[in-house]
């Protein structure tokens, strides 16, 4: 079973896509890439028969050789979301209730959902 510590928090590091260097690839123009560990290069072709090409995808500052830190604690959901949907469940089994029953809370995470209409 997973616990809150096999999650990793990453941060993005990633370079805009215009840079004075280099220019990136729209992702739709590529067709094979490649990642070599401990390199900050990005491989990549955007036609199989064509050459690779390598660029710096990484901002300057971004630290490749440090793993981010583990999660410390579960994200949760806020307590009225989770009363929300425990509301819609009141015919199912206790049994099948489980997940969430035990979903945490926490009520200074952002939704991650938006409604569209």
């Amino acid at each position: 079973m997973l616990e809150t510590a096999d999650f990793i928090a990453f941060t993005q590091g990633q370079r805009t896509r215009k840079t004075k260097k280099a220019t990136l690839p729209l992702l739709s123009s590529i067709c094979e890439v490649q990642f070599h560990k401990g390199s900050r290069s990005l491989f990549y072709k955007t036609d199989f028969e064509s050459e690779e090409v390598e660029v710096d995808f990484l901002m300057p500052k971004f630290d490749h050789t440090t793993f981010p830190p583990r999660k410390a604690e579960p994200r949760g959901i806020p307590s009225t979301k989770k009363d929300g949907i425990l509301k819609l469940l009141h015919s199912v089994p206790r049994a099948k209730k489980k997940f969430w029953l035990d979903l945490p809370v926490n009520e200074s995470v952002q939704d991650l959902t938006c409604n569209v209409e």
